[in-house]
């Protein structure tokens, strides 16, 4: 954009850690489509937080993106008021004494160093519009506004709903936690609901992934300012259609996903353990699992030992990945918001077999726009159903996409976006 176009548009600020990358996770695809947006009417400058041993690789991953101007605030992890994390109790301890983000805490934010970022991000100011990408970012916000930087309004994208993802979280692992990690979480949770009930006072917008979290959270804090700005994907790609016949002789599923992401940790682990062993029991193919994302954790790299199961870590590229898969599947049992991965599996005519808290927020219907089982028998039933009937998977592929086009496109929600920061 021209300088002399620059310097009439209205200034934007955006204050995110998870960095705005169109082929990054989930959180990152959306910040992405949250930034382009902003930069199609503003001037817009990016403040991206996190911690200093990761600031040369955040300025580098964000070198080709254009349009913007970018200031990285790199701060130094708080310590912890219990010391020694292993000993007995530190946990509980942590969840009931400690900062909800301790990072973020005054001391750390009133370092030399910081200040000289926010003194820069303060010159380039008035800015007229402020959007705040998920909760971890709303101290850094206030700090912001008590010292003068921020002066209008200002709007947030919660993008999950974090106190609602930790409840589901203990309630699905609570064997494997422990008690005291379950009790420490459960008060987590709670004081993270008590820290979304202020939302409401500080932003006049606050976005959600979904109606129903919306409504859900408009109803539970007595306001109407939670708003639903949906996760979206970029639908305009021509992507080749793939040849569906019942004449195989193997099949391919792809599980696409952050691989350190606990829902998506645990639904690898499920699929392989307790779904793929009954589907390969009535199935007379070889089967393969692609297990495809970035720092996959040991219990996802084990995974590595079952037959015809391959966890690939990070790709340069899913194009080859979704052009040899039968179907994709999203097995998540906890979590918040909605799954960009099943929206990008669509794009990529895949079809998908999913868990009903997996496709939550989705205006997609089963039967007509995917599959859908919670239980092992079940989900690979379903699964099998895909396999056996080329019919089905072209119609489902075919109506998801006709839908998901008209809902999740990424103008769509931009559109919306730019609508709410007015």
């Amino acid at each position: 954009m021209a300088t002399m176009e620059m310097e009439s548009l209205q200034k934007a600020l955006y204050i995110c850690s998870s960095l705005p990358l169109a082929n990054g996770s989930g959180t990152e695809q959306r910040g992405h489509r949250n930034l382009t947006a902003l930069i199609t009417r503003y001037d817009t400058h990016v403040l991206i937080t996190g911690t200093p041993e990761n600031e040369a690789m955040r300025k580098a991953r964000c070198s080709n993106l254009l349009g913007c101007t970018f200031h990285f605030l790199s701060i130094t992890p708080h310590t912890s008021i219990v010391g020694d994390k292993n000993f007995k109790g530190a946990q509980l301890m942590g969840a009931v004494l400690g900062a909800l983000y301790p990072s973020l805490s005054a001391n750390n934010l009133s370092h030399a160093e910081i200040l000289q970022v926010i003194d820069e991000v303060n010159r380039e100011g008035p800015y007229s519009v402020v959007l705040v990408y998920r909760l971890a970012n709303v101290p850094i916000y206030r700090f912001l506004k008590k010292i003068g930087v921020i002066v209008g309004p200002a709007s947030l994208d919660l993008d999950d709903i974090e106190s609602i993802s930790l409840k589901r979280n203990v309630q699905v692992e609570r064997r494997r936690m422990g008690r005291e990690l379950v009790l420490a979480n459960s008060i987590r949770a709670y004081r993270l609901a008590y820290f979304e009930r202020h939302l409401k006072y500080w932003f006049r917008c606050i976005f959600v992934c979904s109606s129903l979290d919306a409504e859900a959270m408009n109803a539970r804090h007595h306001t109407d300012r939670f708003v639903s700005i949906v996760n979206s994907y970029d639908f305009s790609g021509q992507v080749k259609p793939k040849e569906q016949t019942s004449d195989v002789s193997a099949v391919s599923i792809v599980f696409v996903g952050s691989m350190y992401y606990a829902p998506n940790v645990s639904g690898a682990v499920w699929f392989c353990r307790e779904v793929l062993p009954i589907l390969r029991s009535s199935c007379a193919v070889p089967i393969s699992v692609n297990i495809v994302g970035f720092d996959p954790t040991s219990e996802v790299t084990q995974l590595n030992e079952i037959d015809l199961v391959r966890v690939t870590g990070g790709v340069e590229s899913l194009d080859p990945w979704y052009a040899n898969a039968d179907l994709a599947i999203a097995p998540i049992h906890f979590g918040s918001g909605s799954r960009i991965k099943i929206l990008e599996s669509i794009a990529m005519r895949t079809p998908v077999v999913s868990t009903t808290l997996g496709a939550e927020g989705l205006n997609l219907t089963p039967e007509e726009d995917l599959l859908i089982a919670d239980e092992p028998a079940d989900f690979a039933k379903q699964c099998m159903r895909l396999i056996s009937d080329p019919a089905l998977r072209g119609r489902l592929v075919a109506q998801s996409l006709a839908k998901c086009r008209s809902i999740y496109d990424h103008q769509v929600a931009t559109h919306d976006i730019l609508e709410c920061l007015v």
